[in-house]
Parts: structure tokens; sequence; C-alpha cells
């Protein structure tokens, strides 16, 4: 069985190191090396996993390297120091609870290494998200919760169009990551997403075996619906080619990271912000691009019905997505169909979103100096 090397780019990561270190050691297989890239924490993330080490009987090799800060470029860093010619890279936050996950994953990635005959292959782990709700005291028990959870968890099954994200993990060839130029980090994020589209370009995803759990604790705080939101958001920003909206979402979104609750409302006027900026034609590409985006993950509306129904199977979906899969997606290739939904999403962050975003902003504003008007009237 070939070798691999795992890397992991941490950061404050004091709290989630010590679980991923120990379900490593009770891996069934010993011949892989983790690498560790801390991209400046300030806590004792990388003293932890040193005291760790040493405290614990160790099996596989590990390094410790430091880097610049951003995932991608933690993650380039870690493929940099690899000793081994298969590279595995996870989120800290990952948890493998089933013993044999490398090993199975090893072997199907290699055997389909043999079958294509090519280096050209990318592998994922299907995930199950951890959460602290409970779970319906009966099986047949219905709610939109549990309708949500069961959604995102089939969709990373499926491995389709910008539906893969490094939550489920990466196990790629060395020299396909680096034909493909290692990780892009031009942006502050998604670059997963951008070398995974790379991926569908050039070579094949395949699933893994066993899932890969983690932490579903950001939907739980922020607010699921509205955290899904704002991933649909990002995605079209970057289909649309407006990456200024990336640097203003990383700033918003690190403003609210002390609250609970996600605001949506800043992240709309960005998004509008961005999509007007520039002239007529470049708006109007940029809502063509959007539409495109829009028809490519029509599919996720019908793989919901099968969600729904109960009618999904890992991987395939069921009777709806065959459905569309033979009939609507035939139907609505072609500009005709990008221009619609255009049309339909620039109406609906124009007149609809931004509008009642600053509207609400307005509300607010209003009520905040009428609340302080009174205060003094008290005082």
């Amino acid at each position: 069985m070939k070798s691999i090397s795992i890397i992991v780019p941490v950061i404050n990561e004091s709290s989630a190191l010590p679980y991923l270190l120990n379900d490593l050691v009770h891996q069934s297989i010993e011949n892989f090396e983790l690498i560790l890239v801390d991209g400046g924490s300030t806590d004792n993330t990388l003293d932890l996993a040193e005291e760790w080490l040493q405290k614990t009987k160790n099996p596989f090799k590990i390094k410790l390297i430091s880097s610049k800060p951003g995932r991608a470029r933690q993650m380039n860093a870690g493929s940099n120091c690899a000793s081994n010619d298969i590279l595995c890279f996870l989120h800290c936050d990952s948890r493998l609870f089933v013993k044999s996950l490398l090993k199975d994953a090893i072997e199907t990635f290699t055997e389909q290494l043999h079958t294509q005959n090519s280096d050209m292959i990318a592998g994922h782990f299907p995930l199950f998200f951890m959460r602290e709700e409970p779970y319906p005291k009966q099986p047949n028990q219905w709610s939109q919760s549990k309708l949500f959870w069961r959604f995102l968890e089939s969709k990373t099954t499926m491995g389709r169009r910008w539906s893969i994200n490094g939550d489920q993990g990466l196990m790629i060839s060395r020299n396909f990551f680096n034909q493909l130029g290692c990780y892009p980090d031009k942006l502050p994020f998604m670059e997963d997403q951008i070398l995974g589209e790379k991926i569908w370009n050039k070579g094949q995803w395949i699933l893994l075996p066993h899932r890969l759990h983690t932490s579903g604790r950001r939907f739980e705080q922020e607010g699921k619906f509205q955290l899904y939101i704002l991933m649909s958001i990002i995605m079209g920003m970057l289909f649309a080619g407006r990456h200024q909206f990336f640097t203003n979402a990383q700033q918003i979104y690190r403003i609210q990271s002390e609250t609970n609750r996600l605001n949506l409302r800043p992240f709309y006027h960005s998004a509008c912000a961005s999509l007007l900026s520039g002239n007529m034609k470049q708006i109007f590409a940029s809502l063509l691009q959007l539409g495109n985006f829009a028809k490519q993950n029509f599919w996720q509306l019908w793989f919901l019905l099968d969600v729904f129904c109960g009618l999904n199977h890992p991987g395939r979906g069921g009777k709806w997505l065959t459905i569309y899969d033979n009939y609507i997606h035939r139907m609505i290739q072609g500009k005709w169909f990008d221009l619609f939904t255009a049309l339909l999403i620039g109406s609906w962050f124009v007149m609809i979103l931004w509008p009642c975003a600053m509207i609400r902003d307005i509300y607010e504003l209003v009520t905040t100096r009428f609340n302080l008007i009174q205060k003094k009237g008290a005082n």
C-alpha cells in the first residue's frame, strides 16, 4: 500500500487538534506522515502538538512547519514539504471515526489510478455534520432542520460541479496537484472551489469510502439558512468574476465573528455594489455568468425533492434527479435560459434584496435615534 502525506492547516486550533491527532493514532495504517502547517497561531496549538506527541506513542511521522497565514498558502507550503507521492488535505476539525477510513481511501484511490492508467484523479469524502441540536425522537418525525442536514450530507456524496468543498478533504497525487498549479491564493478564501473546478476541467473526481465527520457548529450558531444563503452569494460572486466582493465579505464576516447570528444585509449591499460596478456591458456579462451558474446548480432543486421524499441514493440521487438529468437538463441548455435566470437574479438583487436591506437599515437608524432621544428626555 502506498504511503500518503496528510496536510492540515492550523491557526488557533488548540481545541480541535487533540481530537484529530487521537483519531489518526487509531487509524489501521501507519505508513503516512502528518504535516501541520501553522499560519501564525496565538494560542498553544504547536506547543500542544509537540507535548501531545511526547506523551503518546506515535505510529506515524509528523512535521510541524510555519507559513504565511491563509489556508491556500498553508496547504501549498505543506505540499512542498511532503515526502510521499499521494497528498491528503484535511481540515483540523475533521474527525475520522472509522478506523479503516484512510486505509480504504488509499486502496480506492490507488485502484482508480491503475484502472484509469492516469494520475489525473482526485478523491473526496462524503460528510456527516456533528451538531448539538437533538435528533427527532421518532424516526419519521419531520422538521425543516432534519431536511436541511439530510440535504447537506446527501449532497456531499454526489460529486457534482461546484458541490465539493474543502471540508470533504482532498486526496490527490503530487504530480496532478502541481500540474493544476496548487491551491490559488489570490483570494482570501474559495481556494477549494477554484481548485475543484480545475480538477473538473482536467481530470476526474471520485467518491472515497466512509464519511468524514465535521463540525456543524457554524451552521447552528450563525443560522443554517443564513449561512447557506451567504455561501450561495459567495459562489455566485466567484462565478461572476466579481472578486472585489471577497475583500469586503472577509472584513464584514470578521466584524460579525463575535456575534452568533449572521446579519446578511451587509453582504447584500456588498454583492449588489459589486454587481453594479463597471459599465453596462460588464454588468450584463456578470449577470449572464450568474445565470449560467444558477443553471449549473438547477439540479439541486430536483435533488432536494429526492431527499424530501426519501428517494435519494448516495452518489446518484433518485427519480426526480433522473428526470432532471434525462429531460430538464436538455431543455435549459442555451443562452436563452442564462438570460432568463440572469434577469430573475438581477431583479431579485436590485429590486428586492437591496431595497429591503436599505429600508431595514433606515428603520434601525431611525429607531436607534428615537431611542436615544427618549433616553435624553427621560434624563
